[in-house]
């Protein structure tokens, strides 16, 4: 079973590549190595190391082992929130949700009902042109809100308010994910699109804040 991202990789290339030769059967146990290496073989202070592409590789191997259609998150935010304010959720979308539930072919032979849950809260600032947003997030199996077995890489559809006034060259960006213990860290968002995309890499769910 791999127990580093290098091993994982390339047990996820084999899964993924044109030319495998794995037959169905064979990508499925393969699969499973990949959830077990990542999940329980993996050390925590490695996991914290992974880069979005090695999750999204992972990932992609994943649903194609196990024939799965991506599990979207679903949107919703405070009455407070309206229109270019919003969360733009035709570009929201999450990498890592089945590892991260510890998805297996075993668990999947019960039919588990996984979700992704983002709610966006009201932001207020006292400073009339820093733009916040702020949002809530869980990872829901069979109806229970678990944590996180592996790291996720999150991509935010940013509100077309945001986009608006994006400007690297003017402003500082900042992001703040406050734990559930109310204990919480700072990270550099990392943006695409010219300000449309937020990339967030999360080894836990709960509350994360993007500022300008």
């Amino acid at each position: 079973t791999p127990s580093n991202a290098t091993e994982l990789g390339e047990l996820a290339d084999n899964i993924l590549g044109s030319g495998s030769q794995l037959t169905p059967e064979q990508k499925t146990a393969a699969a499973d190595m990949l959830v077990e290496g990542l999940t329980e073989k993996m050390k925590d202070s490695d996991k914290k190391k992974m880069t979005a592409d090695e999750v999204r590789k992972i990932d992609e191997a994943l649903y194609e082992a196990y024939g799965l259609s991506r599990i979207l998150p679903s949107i919703d935010f405070d009455d407070e929130i309206e229109g270019g304010d919003i969360i733009n959720e035709g570009a929201t979308d999450f990498y890592g949700i089945l590892a991260a539930a510890g998805v297996n072919s075993a668990m999947l032979g019960e039919d588990p009902q996984i979700e992704t849950e983002l709610r966006q809260l009201t932001a207020t600032s006292s400073n009339a042109r820093e733009r916040i947003v702020r949002f809530r997030v869980n990872l829901i199996v069979n109806g229970e809100p678990v944590q996180l077995k592996s790291p996720i890489l999150m991509y935010i559809g940013m509100p077309a308010t945001f986009r608006a006034s994006y400007d690297p060259s003017k402003y500082t960006y900042t992001g703040t994910h406050i734990h559930s213990d109310e204990t919480s860290e700072k990270f550099t968002p990392i943006f695409e699109d010219n300000g449309g995309t937020c990339l967030i890499m999360a080894n836990s769910f709960s509350e994360f804040v993007i500022s300008q």
